[in-house]
């Protein structure tokens, strides 16, 4: 019986539980903006040892697995291969970003003689589950065995320390992820109400807010805007988000440290414009100066990133006054020009 059936006749009641019988959703259902998800939350692909027949093992259609999956009418399904991530990439391939079908990212490890689903969020993908096996001892040439010699002597003691802070930094991702909307979104409007307001993007052809995060050198950022000239080249107004939940010296010094290191990215071979968003609690004023004095805006926010849910008023009108009337204004910066509030927009005029 799967997953999927036990938890239907446990919603059902003690008479479905007891008599075992299969379960009909009702569609009967008065919550407002709610709906009923058909899921499966322990399934193998082609990339487990035992999935049959053994023509499709071998096989590793991707895309017949997902197919299956849909005409079983599942809406969300967490695959879980025996000691291994192999199949997720290709089955998060297969899916190509569709939004009518979640997949979870897992992994099926024995642990003391039983075995464990790990679930991740469907955000994560194979290199996550790479590092959680890593973690447990399961290295890559383990992969897709039935046991290793790692697992044969995990016990639940040890390994709930390696989960627990998989489930931490799934948690402290998630929350990124969202404080991330946030100022993608202000970014938008702000481009958005210039344009609305001049019908154009200032010395600049056109621009693209990119969806997902781009690399410069070692260092990736989740928020841009791509700035593309008349004659086809571009640069970016780079914006990255930083968030600490931590208070401390030693935490405070760290915390700066990666936002250099983000900014030097930033800057390298580039004419970038770099907007910093920080929010953290208690971050020394010397250090909210140092940051300020390396790129074009700093915006600090004085909050612990879970509690955080939108941009003060003053913040928005901050950054939306440096997308206007200098990113967008200003072709080719003077050395040491920095914006400040109440920045003066230089005169262009367009060809």
């Amino acid at each position: 019986m799967s997953v999927t059936n036990i938890a239907l006749q446990w919603i059902a009641g003690d008479k479905a539980r007891r008599s075992h019988q299969s379960w009909e959703m009702s569609v009967a259902w008065n919550w407002p903006d709610s709906r009923w998800w058909r899921v499966d939350l322990h399934t193998h692909s082609p990339a487990s040892y035992d999935f049959k027949p053994e023509t499709d093992r071998l096989a590793r259609d991707w895309a017949a697995w997902v197919g299956a999956c849909r005409s079983a009418g599942l809406h969300a399904v967490a695959v879980t291969d025996h000691n291994t991530p192999d199949g997720i990439q290709g089955i998060q391939d297969a899916l190509g970003g569709t939004s009518d079908f979640s997949l979870f990212p897992g992994v099926e490890v024995t642990v003391g003689g039983i075995h464990l689903l790990c679930l991740l969020d469907p955000q994560c993908g194979r290199d996550e589950i790479v590092s959680l096996l890593s973690k447990l001892g399961i290295e890559p040439s383990a992969f897709g065995a039935q046991t290793t010699s790692s697992t044969e002597g995990l016990q639940w003691s040890n390994t709930r320390e390696v989960l627990y802070d998989r489930l931490e930094g799934s948690r402290r991702s998630i929350r990124g992820r969202a404080v991330e909307l946030v100022i993608r979104t202000a970014l938008a409007e702000a481009v958005q109400l210039y344009y609305e307001s001049n019908r154009n993007y200032g010395l600049y052809r056109s621009v693209e807010i990119p969806e997902k995060q781009i690399q410069l050198g070692s260092e990736t950022f989740d928020v841009s805007v791509k700035l593309i000239k008349s004659n086809g080249k571009y640069i970016y107004l780079l914006v990255p988000v930083k968030s600490r939940e931590t208070e401390g010296v030693g935490h405070s010094h760290i915390f700066t440290r990666d936002i250099n290191s983000a900014i030097d990215a930033s800057k390298k071979d580039y004419d970038n414009f770099v907007a910093v968003f920080i929010i953290a609690q208690n971050w020394a004023q010397r250090e909210q100066e140092h940051v300020a004095s390396i790129c074009d805006l700093a915006i600090v926010i004085s909050s612990n990133p879970n509690s955080f849910e939108d941009l003060p008023v003053s913040s928005r009108e901050k950054f939306q006054q440096f997308v206007g009337t200098y990113s967008l204004a200003i072709l080719n910066r003077k050395s040491g020009m920095r914006f400040e509030a109440g920045f003066s927009q230089p005169e262009f005029h367009f060809g």
